[in-house]
């Protein structure tokens, strides 16, 4: 143990939880233990590819069996509701942008526990538009953290969004799809070429997105394509 492992031991730090404002001590994720069990994780059968809940047997959803998502796998460490939904909106729209050490910090021990490899990492990029109103990108900022605890590149300019879109929130699989479609260009191939990747996002609903952009990193030549986010939206009848 070296000495600012003792030090921090014998003086530990103090943080407060950015659920309910107790205080917390060296705490990496910087959630209180009482808040920490009232998180939505994302548990039970899941499918093999997608992570979207299943039940009876098999492996696959009926979407993945279909082969209709590029990547070769998403993860999130967390359901889309409660708590985190809270977490997210506030990170996202109300500037919040601390948040962002926490969620990566849940997001990094999923991705190990998984026990993936990949070569570098890359945002979902957001729309000039939107980047300007918001004033940053929020899978960004997700990003450099994550880089930093799995100390893997990360890239945020690898992918870059050529097209104004509609916001995916009001839309349905198919129209997402079609509103995706040729949205992203990869703007330096050999940056991704031969490389196994980790996409980053906020949240998956259907995985338009991220498919959008699987497909694109992947016809520039990406060996492999895995996809991480906060949350995965489930459909109240799926929880």
């Amino acid at each position: 143990m070296n000495i600012k492992r003792i030090f921090d031991f014998l003086y530990p730090k103090n943080y407060t939880c950015v659920v309910c404002g107790d205080d917390v001590f060296n705490n990496k994720y910087y959630v209180c233990k009482y808040c920490l069990k009232t998180l939505p994780f994302l548990t039970g059968k899941l499918c093999k590819h997608c992570s979207d809940p299943m039940v009876g047997g098999g492996d696959y959803c009926k979407r993945c069996k279909a082969g209709l998502h590029y990547y070769d796998r998403a993860i999130s460490p967390f359901v889309y509701k409660d708590t985190i939904a809270m977490l997210i909106q506030d990170f996202k729209y109300n500037n919040k942008k601390y948040l962002a050490k926490t969620l990566a910090s849940f997001m990094s021990e999923k991705f190990k526990t998984e026990k993936l490899y990949v070569d570098i990492i890359v945002p979902v990029p957001l729309c000039e538009k939107r980047l300007k109103l918001r004033g940053f990108n929020q899978s960004a900022l997700l990003a450099n953290e994550i880089s930093y605890t799995l100390n893997v590149p990360a890239y945020e300019n690898a992918v870059v969004r050529v097209k104004e879109t509609l916001q995916q929130t009001k839309l349905n699989i198919m129209e997402r799809q079609s509103n995706l479609k040729d949205a992203f260009v990869v703007k330096k191939k050999k940056m991704v070429k031969g490389k196994s990747v980790l996409l980053i996002d906020d949240v998956y609903t259907t995985g338009a997105t991220s498919t959008e952009c699987a497909r694109m990193l992947k016809l520039a030549g990406a060996s492999a394509v895995y996809v991480l986010t906060v949350a995965h939206t489930v459909k109240d009848d799926e929880i």
